[in-house]
């Protein structure tokens, strides 16, 4: 398996694949606030390493988000829009989850343009649909992905939402009740200190509601991806 450096539309992605061969299917993987642009690539090997056939057949896509974060200490930071830091020190502090339900981030609908973009040119390269398409990420590139699903005239082949909430649902429910037929596997900590596993729970419940085939996986632990998760992705990208 190879990793270069591509640049689709304005997003530059590390592309995982094996060059010998031809791709029958995508994961494209977004990293989460905060993160590097090579924060989740090796999630590559992982998958591989629990199914090798995945070498042959997937191309693993992961975006890098557009924004440079000056954090202390925090290298390659980078997010896809800007978070009120305040507002999650004071429920990590307080011990009262906030609901992102109502929250309207100003810089999503550029950031979904932007990975729109993207998404788009990646078809093209890979001669592929977005049925052939797993769509997914992690914490803020979770929402953002499930922003650009819900948001596609046709659905992709899964969405996955690995510590993602509910986000804007003024913006989100309409969308997301006219998306019958998307395959959702979200998972989500129950001691989540950054995200509340409520705001899961909610998009669960929102997906459920609007007709679409849900798995909730949660997990005793934090803001993190366990092992299970990553074991459900890649039969997911076998089936």
């Amino acid at each position: 398996m190879n990793v270069t450096l591509n640049n689709f539309g304005d997003l530059r992605c590390r592309v995982v694949s094996d060059s010998n061969t031809t791709a029958e299917r995508l994961l494209i993987l977004c990293h989460g606030f905060g993160a590097p642009g090579h924060d989740l690539v090796d999630l590559a090997a992982a998958l591989c390493h629990l199914d090798p056939s995945l070498s042959s057949k997937v191309a693993f896509i992961f975006p890098e988000a557009p924004l440079e974060l000056d954090f202390p200490g925090f290298g390659e930071a980078r997010a896809w829009w800007y978070l009120d830091l305040e507002a999650i020190e004071r429920a990590q502090r307080t011990g009262i989850a906030r609901s992102l339900a109502k929250e309207r981030p100003e810089g999503l609908a550029q950031a979904q343009t932007l990975l729109g973009d993207a998404l788009t040119e990646i078809l093209n390269h890979f001669n592929l649909g977005i049925e052939d398409t797993i769509l997914g990420g992690f914490s803020q590139g979770a929402m953002l992905t499930t922003d650009l699903a819900i948001h596609q005239e046709r659905a992709p082949k899964a969405l996955i939402v690995f510590s993602g909430n509910l986000l804007n649902d003024e913006r989100s429910l309409p969308k997301i009740a006219e998306q019958k037929n998307l395959d959702v596997f979200i998972s989500h900590g129950r001691q989540d200190p950054i995200l509340p596993f409520s705001g899961a729970k909610d998009l669960e419940t929102a997906f459920l509601q609007g007709g679409s085939k849900v798995e909730f996986l949660p997990f005793d632990g934090g803001h993190t991806i366990p092992r299970g998760a990553i074991e459900r992705l890649a039969e997911k990208l076998s089936e």
